[in-house]
């Protein structure tokens, strides 16, 4: 299933973590979920020093929209260094990732360009996204009540999708100079 929130490894020192999805597998093995980053090949990890294995990226490195959320509401985070790009972070940036993870995990994934509408954050749906935050973050996720908040206009009214057309991506190698 999709996951979404911040990658801490492509900050490079900075105080930055960039929004990024992931897929979140189920290991019967060990018995429990883990994270897996597709982006992550040998050029990637080399040229941003990851040394953790793409096929279980640890949480302190993707860190879900949902803790990012409770961080910033705990104190603990500051919602300026969380965003798609460093110039655009703040409280906007995560809340809007909270919504696509629980989207996500409710079966309903949003694109990555679609900004679910949910401004002016007033404190009903700051509670509203307490509970979306606390509900995605649990071990395992709690996809019930996830589900029914995404489906239940009471909780959270923020589900419409204005598409914006995707921004040009950032060009690397020889097309870079086109």
């Amino acid at each position: 299933r999709v996951r979404v929130g911040f990658a801490a490894y492509y900050a490079e020192g900075r105080d930055f973590n960039g929004n990024h999805w992931v897929v979140e597998v189920w290991d019967a093995a060990p018995n429990r979920w883990r994270l897996v980053d597709a982006e992550l090949d040998e050029p990637t990890r080399a040229r941003h020093a990851i040394d953790f294995d793409p096929d279980d990226v640890p949480l302190d490195a993707f860190i879900l929209a949902g803790q990012a959320w409770l961080g910033w509401r705990q104190g603990a985070v500051r919602a300026e260094s969380f965003g798609p790009y460093p110039g655009e972070t703040g409280l906007r940036a995560v809340a809007t990732q909270v919504v696509r993870d629980a989207a996500s995990l409710a079966g309903q994934e949003l694109c990555p360009y679609c900004e679910p509408i949910i401004w002016p954050v007033d404190e009903q749906r700051m509670c509203a996204l307490d509970r979306l935050a606390s509900a995605t973050v649990q071990v395992p996720a709690d996809v019930g009540t996830v589900h029914t908040a995404c489906t239940d206009g009471k909780w959270l009214d923020a589900l419409a999708c204005a598409c914006a057309p995707p921004r040009p991506a950032l060009a690397y190698g020889p097309l870079a100079r086109a």
